[in-house]
């Protein structure tokens, strides 16, 4: 009796490791797989953010230094002659990403705060992958 009670005792050992062993192997494989769905998953968010990068480029090429300064000032004038507000033009514009690749404008107060006036000239194919340029004023030559 003790022979078939340790023969039993035995088998469920090693039951229970076959079942633990088995276990592991699933967690191993199913982390793997979440690492290279995350892996896929960031090189294709990287993907879209060089293709956005090299679209806004052309988007912005399209125009020589003299037209985005007269457009600059266009914006300018015409808040200005609308609303009042002081709107600022950088120095060196830069592109921002999370308002598709357009440049930020910004007012300037009387106690030197600053609000967002609008985003100047958004990539046209990026705005629907923008959600922050949704709620914002953009600011276009023209609607195409």
């Amino acid at each position: 009796m003790r022979e078939e009670r340790e023969e039993e005792e035995r088998i469920a050992r090693e039951e229970r490791q076959r079942r633990w062993a088995e276990a592991e192997a699933r967690r191993a494989r199913e982390k793997a797989e979440e690492e290279q769905r995350l892996a896929r998953k960031k090189a294709e968010q990287e993907e879209k953010e060089r293709q956005a990068l090299e679209a806004a480029n052309v988007w912005w090429r399209r125009l020589s230094k003299p037209q985005t300064e007269a457009l600059f000032a266009a914006v300018v004038e015409r808040a200005w002659r609308e609303q009042k507000p002081w709107v600022e033009v950088p120095e060196t514009p830069r592109m921002s990403r999370e308002y598709a690749y357009g440049v930020p404008l910004y007012t300037r107060g009387k106690r030197s705060s600053r609000a967002l006036y609008g985003i100047f000239r958004p990539g046209p194919g990026l705005v629907a992958t923008s959600p922050r340029l949704a709620a914002e004023h953009a600011l276009v030559r023209s609607a195409q």
